[in-house]
């Protein structure tokens, strides 16, 4: 799946098929050469995005967190009585996890 030669569009889809391939494989199992393939890119094209594959989960990881607290502070808004707000916190939370 070939996306804009742009550098930032190519990091989204780099960062978007390696959130899928972490989420199918786990992130022993998926390899760079996955991530790679995954984006049509080689290897060693991957490294100029990124300089391994820690880094490119690190990124997937704070991308999920910054969702989840987004995503969370979206339900709990949408309420004013407290228990209401608590229930809206631990359904998205629940739901999103």
């Amino acid at each position: 799946m070939m996306m804009g030669g742009e550098p930032k569009d190519r990091k989204e889809q780099i960062i978007k098929e390696a959130r899928a391939l972490f989420s199918r494989l786990g992130f022993r199992k998926c390899t760079t050469e996955d991530i790679a393939s995954a984006c049509g890119l080689t290897k060693a094209a991957l490294y100029h995005y990124f300089r391994n594959k820690e880094q490119i989960f690190t990124e997937v990881v704070n991308r999920e967190g910054s969702l989840l607290v987004s995503e969370i502070r979206k339900a709990i808004d949408a309420h004013s009585n407290p228990e209401d707000r608590l229930r809206a916190f631990i359904m998205t939370r629940f739901e999103m996890i």
